[in-house]
């Protein structure tokens, strides 16, 4: 007679992918080189799962554009300025794979929770370790721009991505009072260091993401969210310059914002892009540093410091051509279709799952703070606050995809 025998925890292949993949999430917010690695990682994981029959394969709905564009990429890499660049460059889709190797651990309400856990984890531990030391270093708050993990842009949109997912798990519906105490306790860190690093387009993002859950979650709370955030605003320009520290202020300044050296440097660079596009605007310059042709098409020599546009739209047209543009922003604007979708059959689909939900909240506004703050800043191709977005989306999709468990999609947590 055949028996059963249950393999111990530490030998099953579910437990390697979750714990690489809970690496990846608690390392996503400090450590590139760690964060890459966990994702190697958690793809052999995955695919060791895979031979072995042991987990199912979790749609996302971006098979289709992620693919196109993959393939326009590479099609472009022999009709590249610098052939050998885009071929390192292309490197870029590996961070990909995260949308998939992180979906079919998102099935359950326990892995949901466990995954969320590590993402908060990681940033919350990461919002503590650089507020200390900004203050040790400086003697008080918000006295000089917190970079904590490569500069202030980079750290803005870590923390931003992070903030966001924290605030969807607390709107959604049905968290015990112990989950609200601790996601709370995670939250605040995260949004005092977000607010530490001083980075304008980080908090537009933050801006967008909250506002874009709220409408989903608790659109009867939007109006006095909105009145609340302008009341705000007007108090911060009206007394921002006589209490807040000197550096929080220029950086927060409306003159500063509309008038500074970084928003007349923006400007140059866009126009000088926009010269690039109609040089080459259908196959691009490729993927590629285009620090060696800011001399030719930006007029500010200020700009010539920077190897990329500080715009998502503008350097997708310049790299990729329009054609490769337009599928950029298909992949990226194709998980707002899914996720209205998803968010309506929600309550059919799972009425007593808010870590489910708390997801799909969570990369609802990941997913517009990425947008909108990559409109003033090369996010794209930031390879760390890229990785996050994508695993957010992975799990967020995942789960969602996943719905109700069947015996068809259960996967196998024994050895025969």
């Amino acid at each position: 007679m055949n028996t059963v025998t249950t393999a111990p925890v530490w030998r099953r292949p579910a437990t390697w992918h979750l714990g690489f993949a809970s690496l990846l999430l608690v390392a996503a917010s400090c450590s590139v080189a760690v964060s890459q690695l966990a994702l190697g990682l958690t793809l052999l994981a995955m695919l060791w799962r895979a031979w072995r029959r042991d987990a199912a394969w979790w749609p996302t709905g971006l098979e289709w554009t992620a693919g196109l564009l993959a393939a326009w990429a590479l099609a472009m890499v022999p009709l590249s300025t610098a052939p050998h660049q885009s071929l390192v460059f292309y490197k870029r889709f590996y961070l990909f794979t995260a949308l998939w190797v992180l979906a079919p651990l998102a099935r359950d309400e326990r892995g949901r929770r466990w995954l969320a856990g590590a993402l908060l984890a990681g940033a919350a531990g990461i919002s503590v370790v650089g507020v200390v030391q900004a203050v040790q270093a400086t003697g008080g708050l918000m006295r000089s721009r917190l970079a904590q993990v490569n500069n202030p842009m980079t750290s803005g949109a870590l923390l931003m991505l992070a903030l966001l997912a924290a605030l969807g798990f607390q709107l959604a519906r049905g968290h015990d009072r112990r989950a609200r105490w601790w996601l709370l306790g995670a939250t605040a860190p995260v949004a005092l260091a977000l607010l530490h690093t001083m980075t304008r387009s980080a908090l537009l993002g933050a801006g967008a993401g909250v506002a874009v859950m709220v409408l989903a979650a608790r659109p009867r709370l939007f109006l006095w969210i909105a009145g609340a955030g302008v009341l705000a605003l007007a108090l911060l320009f009206t007394f921002g310059e006589r209490v807040l520290p000197p550096t929080m202020w220029r950086q927060l300044d409306p003159s500063f914002a509309v008038h500074g050296v970084d928003t007349s440097e923006r400007f140059d660079l866009w126009r000088g892009g926009l010269k690039m596009v109609s040089e080459r605007p259908v196959t691009g310059f490729g993927d590629r540093d285009l620090l060696a042709l800011m001399p030719k098409y930006v007029d500010n020599p200020r700009a010539w410091q920077y190897g990329h546009l500080h715009n998502n739209v503008v350097h997708l047209a310049v790299i990729w051509g329009v054609p490769g543009c337009a599928l950029a922003l298909a992949f990226l604007t194709a998980p707002a279709v899914v996720f209205r979708r998803q968010w309506r059959r929600r309550d059919a689909a799972a009425p007593a799952q808010p870590w489910r939900n708390g997801w799909l909240l969570a990369a609802l506004g990941v997913w517009a703070g990425y947008g909108v703050a990559g409109l003033t800043e090369w996010y794209f191709g930031d390879a760390e606050p890229s990785l996050l977005y994508l695993a957010v989306l992975g799990i967020a999709l995942g789960g969602a995809a996943a719905g109700p468990m069947t015996r068809r999609n259960r996967a196998r947590t024994v050895d025969e």
